[in-house]
């Protein structure tokens, strides 16, 4: 694809940008002669199945007898994450139900049945910790994959992107780690932990 195509600015790059692999898909919709104008014309819509992928930039234009019309455009490279992302539906979860304190393993990994790319990642705990905060770290196939942190007096962590990250792999496993947890004085580590990862 050619830079500053759509309206956006070919600006310079650092030397370690991820780049990402773009592919065209053109989706035809055909209409019987007549529909513009007729009552149903008020009330179409359209879908296209595309999950899972992030969308660059759209564009749409239409073609008669007479001829094709302007083409439309539409870019999303400027939007936080890079693009449009569509997402499959569904989460997984991982959950311990008692109090809080450093753990390698807070539960038996879960397998992912199928290559799926992540939403975000959030925690949530049942009862908030106190004196300091919880900090959690899920692992993919043991590497580390996201890292959160419950702040003291809080339910949850702050959500965490996970479009930088590669997808989880058919087979792979996914664990969570439980890495620091207040112990202090006045302290209380929290209960009953709840991971999500959006997909």
């Amino acid at each position: 694809m050619d830079r500053g195509i759509h309206d956006t600015e070919a600006t310079a790059h650092p030397a370690d940008s991820r780049a990402y692999l773009l592919r065209r898909q053109t989706s035809v919709f055909a209409f019987q002669k007549g529909f513009f104008g007729s009552p149903a014309s008020g009330s179409y819509s359209q879908w296209v199945d595309l999950p899972e992928a992030r969308i660059a930039a759209a564009e749409f234009y239409v073609t008669n007898d007479r001829g094709s019309s302007p083409t439309a455009f539409q870019a999303y490279t400027l939007m936080a994450e890079g693009g449009l992302r569509t997402m499959a539906g569904g989460q997984y979860t991982i959950q311990y139900d008692g109090t809080l304190a450093m753990m390698g393993n807070i539960a038996p990994p879960v397998v992912v049945e199928r290559t799926r790319a992540v939403r975000d990642v959030q925690a949530y705990v049942e009862q908030e910790p106190l004196g300091e905060p919880v900090m959690i770290r899920v692992l993919l196939d043991q590497e580390p994959y996201v890292d959160l942190a419950i702040p003291a007096g809080s339910l949850m962590s702050e959500p965490v992107s996970c479009f930088d990250r590669a997808p989880l792999r058919e087979g792979s496993l996914l664990q969570a780690a439980i890495l620091s947890v207040g112990t202090g004085a006045g302290s209380y580590p929290g209960r009953g932990l709840t991971i999500v990862l959006r997909l």
